[in-house]
């Protein structure tokens, strides 16, 4: 069972019971059975508690997904002129979207209130489960120690993650285009995220309306702490520490790209360059730029056509082969 439809389906097959009321769905599908919950031990009860939360867990994830797929569509219809062929190749009709999307920001208009971006389905998944909430919640944290709400902002902060590192990359791109000038920037992946994340804590704090409730809210929370207790649980760092691990791709490659200049000074000024410049043209070369060129480089000559290289190095690398 992975979609509502799959429990409501479910609940309308479960056969009633000599009072006439058919068994709650969460109790058939975890073996608790009202009245022999004592009978069973505590290895069958973590089991059957386990198996209801997995099924909780996977309908969390088909809702959150296909929610995710109507606001991609919804985007999609508004940077085209019509919209029908980017509705149509996602199999959602254009009237349909441009109707749920009726007064999206307000709610003048009481008879359409469409989703908020705080909107989850646990709610709804209780529902189907003939299960409160609280009560999911409290099994939750017997086996597992988290609520229902607390799955579900697992769930939102493992599918934010590729937007947030979509947006480092584009920060970089264009708030750090000189990052590789120069002989003072890092050359050490560790010094290069530091100073990146250094220049992305400045980029938010100038940006009056990117207040932390803000960037809480456009990621599906309530409250910015929300937020960073699901990082904690999922991943064990603050958002701070998973923006310092998505930078770790860019800020490794600008640092081998830094190395790699410097070296390239070094042998084309052999008595003018910087000490370290005229340390790194030594042979055989140690730097970063070298060592990713031995061990990573199909991913060293990915993220060069990524980010690319400057021409001077460019010649330099074709001349010397690495």
């Amino acid at each position: 069972m992975n979609s509502v439809e799959a429990l409501w389906a479910a609940r309308l097959e479960l056969p009633k019971s000599g009072n006439g009321r058919k068994a709650a769905l969460w109790r058939v599908i975890s073996g608790l059975e009202a009245g022999k919950e004592d009978e069973l031990s505590p290895g069958e009860r973590a089991a059957g508690i386990k198996k209801l939360l997995n099924v909780f867990a996977r309908v969390l994830k088909n809702e959150f997904r296909e929610q995710r797929e109507k606001d991609r569509a919804r985007r999609e219809v508004r940077v085209t002129n019509g919209g029908s062929v980017a509705a149509e190749d996602l199999g959602i009709a254009v009237k349909e979207l441009e109707e749920r999307d009726v007064q999206a920001n307000s709610l003048q208009n009481m008879d359409e209130l469409p989703r908020s971006v705080l909107w989850d389905p646990v709610a709804c998944v209780c529902n189907y489960l003939s299960i409160a909430e609280r009560m999911l919640s409290r099994l939750g944290r017997e086996v597992c120690g988290v609520s229902a709400q607390q799955m579900a902002d697992r769930l939102r902060v493992r599918a934010m993650r590729p937007g947030l590192r979509a947006e480092l990359e584009e920060f970089v791109r264009r708030e750090v285009p000189d990052f590789h000038d120069g002989n003072n920037r890092p050359d050490k992946p560790r010094g290069a995220q530091l100073y990146l994340l250094s220049r992305w804590r400045e980029y938010k704090r100038d940006r009056v309306e990117e207040s932390n409730a803000a960037r809480a809210v456009k990621y599906g929370f309530k409250y910015p702490a929300r937020l960073q207790m699901a990082c904690l649980m999922e991943y064990g760092i603050t958002l701070e520490g998973m923006e310092l691990e998505e930078l770790e791709s860019v800020a490794t490659y600008y640092a081998a790209r830094c190395a790699l200049g410097r070296r390239a000074a070094g042998i084309e000024h052999p008595f003018n360059a910087p000490h370290i410049c005229r340390t790194y043209a030594i042979k055989p070369y140690t730097d970063l730029w070298a060592t990713l060129w031995r061990e990573k480089r199909e991913w060293l000559m990915a993220m060069k056509a990524k980010w690319g290289l400057d021409e001077w190095l460019e010649k330099h690398v074709a001349e010397l082969g690495e």
